[in-house]
């Protein structure tokens, strides 16, 4: 199950009503942030009162350093955008009460949204810090400002945990799943009562907030409820008894009775409790997980049993240790100055780039018996964190990663002058291939696998322009590696692309290959007549040129892909398919390149350089490109 965290940055408007500044979402299945959004503000800020502004004022120097004048966006999309970005999700997380109101009124029919503070999620402060090199561009440079996207992502990182709870209870036996039910029944039955109650003995107001309601939708707080009950089974009781729930009462009894059922809930409380208090997902926090949640020989059955059922997430987070063992290890190296005295760098993984977590670990491997010389002269007490990260599976996992990272340089096309969209097909297909389970695959290796397979099959599903795309590569066009119903699909659809241009009438040249339209032709004396003439045939011309092209046996290079389409463009070819292929062709698979074109303008165009017409920003980034690709 995927988790969504949403975080918002805020002003007070005219009426004492929040305005949303800055919008940002963090998804567990997407491993980063999205939709981060800097909104204009609704209205002026002379509309304010001197006390308002006063108010705005303190909360952007002190609090996100966002000021009311500042945003990219109009705040009228406020709500079109919301929607957009969360129709793709079925459960948001949101921290805050004032938080939680506003996005319901945004939230599309049939979005669950949760205020995860009712599961005592943990303040902003206690949260570990993460290791970015930049804050959004409105915020200010100093640490104290929060921004919405990195608060999206610290708060969202603890919401995976649930899952963890989740698969824990669910492994229950029906016995333990008997006893949550007859204890949580009762707490609801003691908070449901009248206050008037009176009760000898019995603190009824007190009482009732001792007593801990479960929260289902987190999976939480199960154990603290079992533990008010038995803390305070007298006083509840007596409560029970003077409500008239006598046999809810003597079901409690007798489960206090019984030595087995008191032994049980003890257990479940100390499986239990530690999940529960888990606010975050630092590398010492998973190793104290990793060894509570091991099966020992001592554990009773019952704890021995829902131990199982997260042997595959405990396998996961064997490597998640390694993973963030590894990432604060280069941290510590960069930041006491022993990564100076390595031969080679130690690179940090950069939450906003592709492959860095590759990066990251292909650097540690190969530099990993030289920081365990510089950490024995220099700082033996970092060697046990060294020794945390595994050699074995950091090995097995930068190869599995390499695939990965090779497949997407190819689909960015940085430094190819070959077309893109034919790749997305055999990309998808190549790595559904390689995260396919084998025989010598080691435990760990088998769960990745398995995951990555989940993540493919729902997010990586090649669209039919994509389908057209390879089918237009000669040495792809038998697709075989869809069913013979996707290809009769992809086929069909290539016919009907041909079909409507024809019936739209359109040039049998690219109009960008044509340098001048052409003269009309003299009107003929019988054009009024033309209606009657004789249809003639040109046997000459193919009547299907997508059957002449799958009869053909040429094969092409990717990097002669489109002049071998623009051979065809002729009397005789395929002009048809040919039109067709240099117009689809043309399109990138995917945003990278335009992304790096509006990273580097980024770059030319600063504060102390800001008049820059377009037209000369253009042509500073054409010849930026072209004597890069001289160099080469």
């Amino acid at each position: 199950m995927a988790y969504t965290f949403c975080d918002m940055q805020m002003l007070r408007g005219a009426k004492d009503e929040y305005v949303v500044k800055e919008f940002s979402l963090y998804s567990s299945q997407f491993d980063g942030s999205r939709g981060t959004t800097i909104f204009k503000p609704p209205y002026a800020d002379t509309i304010l009162s001197p006390e308002q502004r006063k108010r705005n004022t303190y909360i952007t120097r002190h609090i996100h350093g966002l000021k009311w004048n500042s945003g990219t966006v109009p705040y009228e999309h406020l709500g079109d955008m919301i929607q957009e970005l969360l129709r793709d999700y079925n459960r948001i997380y949101v921290k805050g009460v004032e938080k939680l109101r506003l996005l319901l009124g945004y939230a599309p029919p049939g979005v669950l949204v949760y205020n995860i503070e009712r599961d005592g999620c943990p303040r902003l402060k206690t949260l570990p810090k993460l290791f970015v090199s930049f804050h959004g561009s409105e915020h200010s440079v100093f640490p104290i400002h929060n921004c919405a996207e990195l608060n999206a992502k610290r708060i969202g990182l603890c919401v995976p945990y649930y899952e963890l709870r989740r698969k824990v209870l669910e492994a229950a036996s029906p016995h333990t799943t008997d006893l949550l039910v007859d204890y949580e029944e009762v707490v609801r039955a003691v908070r449901a009562t009248r206050p008037g109650l009176v009760v000898r003995g019995v603190n009824l107001a007190a009482l009732k907030d001792k007593l801990q309601v479960p929260q289902s939708q987190y999976h939480s707080k199960y154990s603290s409820m079992v533990q008010s009950v038995i803390v305070h089974k007298k006083q509840v009781l007596a409560v029970l008894e003077a409500i008239d729930q006598q046999p809810l009462a003597d079901r409690l009894k007798l489960r206090h009775q019984d030595p087995e059922a008191t032994t049980a809930a003890t257990d479940f409380i100390a499986l239990l409790s530690r999940l529960e208090k888990t606010g975050n997902v630092a590398a010492g926090d998973l190793t104290t997980l990793l060894k509570h949640l091991q099966t020992k020989i001592t554990d009773p059955p019952e704890v021995s049993l829902m131990k199982s059922g997260v042997s595959d997430i405990l396998l996961l987070m064997e490597v998640l240790v390694v993973i963030k063992e590894a990432k604060e290890m280069v941290t510590y190296l960069k930041a006491s100055g022993l990564a100076s005295t390595l031969s080679k760098k130690v690179l940090q993984e950069v939450e906003t780039r592709w492959n860095s977590l590759h990066t990251m670990l292909v650097s540690v491997l190969e530099m990993y018996d030289e920081i365990f010389t510089v950490l024995s002269n220099q700082a033996r007490g970092q060697l046990p964190r060294l020794r945390k990260i595994d050699r074995g599976i950091l090995q097995w996992l930068t190869v599995f990663l390499s695939e990965f990272k090779e497949e997407t340089k190819r689909l960015e096309g940085n430094s190819t002058g070959h077309p893109t969209m034919p790749y997305i097909l055999l990309v998808s297909t190549g790595l559904r291939d390689h995260s396919q389970p084998a025989l010598d695959d080691c435990q760990h290796l088998a769960i990745i696998k398995e995951r990555c397979l989940q993540f493919l099959h729902s997010k990586f599903v090649p669209s039919m322009k994509a389908k057209i795309a390879t089918f237009l590569w000669p040495d792809y066009k038998e697709l075989t590696m869809l069913s013979r119903q996707e290809k009769d699909e992809v086929i069909a659809k290539v016919r009907s692309i041909i079909s409507e241009r024809d019936a739209d009438g359109e040039p049998g040249a690219d109009a960008e290959d044509v340098d001048a339209p052409p003269p009309p032709k003299a009107p003929r004396q019988d054009d009024k007549y033309r209606k009657y003439r004789q249809a003639q045939s040109n046997p000459d011309v193919p009547q299907d040129e997508v059957t002449q092209y799958l009869e053909m046996g040429a094969t092409t290079p990717a990097e002669e892909l489109l002049q071998f389409w623009k051979l065809l463009d002729r009397p005789g070819g395929l002009p048809k398919l040919s039109q067709l292929t240099r117009r689809e062709l043309g399109k990138l698979a995917t945003a990278a390149p335009s992304e790096r074109v509006w990273s580097k303008t980024g770059f030319i165009l600063n504060n102390r350089r800001n008049r820059l017409s377009p037209s000369h920003l253009n042509s500073i980034i054409f010849l930026g490109s072209f004597l890069k690709n001289m160099k080469k």
